[in-house]
C-alpha cells in the first residue's frame, strides 16, 4: 500500500511541474518595453543652470539655488548643486559657479528604500546613453549595501 502513496505524490508533482511551465520570469532591462525618459540628461548637460531653471523651474530647495555672498567669500569650491524631483526620482545637477555650465547629472532610483540592483534601468529614464561621447556614465553604489546602487551619474 505504501507504493500507492509514493506513486500518488509522484503524479501530483508531475502535474504541478507541468502547470508551472518550467520558466522563470526575468528582470532583464533588455526584455522590458521601451521607456519614456522623464528628463533628458544629455540635453541638460549642454545647458547653463539658468537655462535648466527656465525649462524645469525652481529647484526643490529655493533657498540653496545659488551660494550666498558669504559662501562665495569663503571660497574653496567652484561647483554648486541644484536638486529637482521628477516622477519620484531625485535629479541633482552640478554646475560651475563662474560659467554656470551644468557639469554633472545624477538620477536616483524611485525605490522606497532608495536602492536598486538594476542601475541600467535608470538610463532610459534619464535620457542618457552608455555609449555617448560627450560624457561618462557611472553607477553610484549604495554605501552599506554591496551590489546595490542609489542611482547613475553622468559627468562631462
Amino acid at each position: 500500500m505504501w507504493w500507492f502513496w509514493v506513486a500518488a505524490v509522484f503524479v501530483f508533482l508531475m502535474i504541478v511541474g507541468a502547470m508551472s511551465g518550467g520558466s522563470t520570469p526575468t528582470n532583464d532591462s533588455t526584455s522590458q518595453e521601451a521607456t519614456t525618459p522623464i528628463v533628458n540628461g544629455e540635453h541638460l548637460l549642454g545647458l547653463t543652470i539658468d537655462e535648466v531653471r527656465e525649462e524645469m523651474g525652481i529647484p526643490d530647495d529655493e533657498s540653496t539655488m545659488d551660494p550666498t555672498a558669504q559662501q562665495l567669500a569663503l571660497g574653496g569650491t567652484s561647483t554648486w548643486t541644484n536638486q529637482y524631483t521628477v516622477s519620484d526620482h531625485t535629479i541633482v545637477l552640478d554646475f560651475d559657479m563662474k560659467s554656470r555650465q551644468v557639469t554633472g547629472f545624477f538620477i536616483g532610483t524611485d525605490e522606497k528604500d532608495g536602492i536598486t540592483r538594476d542601475w541600467k534601468a535608470l538610463l532610459p529614464l534619464s535620457g542618457l546613453s552608455e555609449d555617448a561621447q560627450g560624457y561618462s556614465i557611472k553607477p553610484i553604489g549604495a554605501l552599506k549595501s554591496p551590489g546595490f546602487y542609489t542611482g547613475v551619474q553622468a559627468t562631462e
